[in-house]
């Protein structure tokens, strides 16, 4: 596998696949100050702070964030490409998709990724809500797991054919659970608080626990001296200098850096080097 971006200076090691979590603000939405006054005691509080704290989502000019309202497939396919750092052209093959409409891009990338489709009749359906059988298909796909149709039987309700396996291979990682009641609600359509927790939980099962996320712009490492990072070191935003560090695991500039500027500065990676982002001569 080669690499897309070219160093202006320095070495590239064999490159590996990453995992990376990136910002993503639902369309539409604007960051509100302080913390969305609906989140506060919710089930899925812990989760979407730390996402706002991240900026990986913000709240609603009215200091909301509604984290039970349903999200739609386009939404669902701006958190998923954030998350994942897939981009895509605005153009796309389905008769309900404009290149105008905000999600073009998002269905395209999603459509490329693999992990969307469209129906039969030509259409992607972009301003449906997505149901929890739907999102189990897809966490299926993306983390590549094998089908699991046994797994499913833990569920009281019945659930689809088409879907019985993703939902048990879902279920068997721990990327989703069903409710008190025993069922698993697979028509049901998720709302934006499952759809953090489902995606929060599939990231940490697949990004190394070692590995430390810089994921804003600015300088990481001492000015002085050298500083060494005991694991995996992933790069996901636009605008970082690395300097004087050592990475003892692999150090991965993610998709999500996207045609932006990284610096690397008298750092040494013992482990592998993936440059997946950054502009065609914008690493140095």
């Amino acid at each position: 596998m080669k690499t897309r971006k070219k160093l202006h200076t320095g070495w590239i090691g064999f490159i590996v696949l990453a995992l990376v979590v990136s910002s993503f603000p639902w369309p539409g939405i604007a960051k509100a100050n302080g913390k969305p006054s609906d989140i506060a005691g919710h089930w899925a509080e812990r989760n979407m702070t730390a996402w706002l704290e991240k900026s990986r989502i913000s709240g609603y000019p009215d200091g909301t964030l509604r984290p039970d309202a349903a999200i739609t497939r386009a939404e669902w396919m701006r958190l998923v490409n954030g998350l994942f750092g897939y981009e895509g052209r605005s153009g796309t093959a389905f008769s309900d998709v404009r290149e105008s409409d905000w999600y073009a891009a998002d269905v395209s990338a999603a459509v490329q990724a693999g992990y969307m489709s469209g129906y039969k009749d030509g259409t992607m359906r972009p301003g449906n809500s997505l149901t929890r059988e739907e999102a189990a298909v897809v966490l299926a796909k993306l983390g590549k797991l094998s089908d699991n149709a046994g797994a499913a039987a833990r569920f009281a309700d019945p659930i689809s054919e088409w879907s019985r396996g993703a939902v048990g291979a879902s279920a068997a990682a721990e990327w989703l659970y069903g409710y008190p009641d025993g069922t698993f609600g697979p028509t049901k359509p998720i709302t934006r608080a499952e759809a953090v927790v489902m995606l929060d939980r599939m990231s940490a099962s697949l990004q190394p626990a070692t590995a430390n996320l810089l994921d804003r712009a600015g300088v990481y490492g001492p000015a002085n001296g050298t500083e060494t990072i005991r694991g995996d070191a992933v790069i996901s935003a636009s605008g970082v200098t690395l300097r004087n560090t050592v990475v003892e695991g692999r150090l991965t500039i993610a998709e999500s850096v996207g045609s932006g500027e990284i610096h690397l500065q008298g750092v040494t990676v013992k482990g592998e080097l993936s440059i997946l982002g950054g502009g065609e001569n914008s690493v140095y």
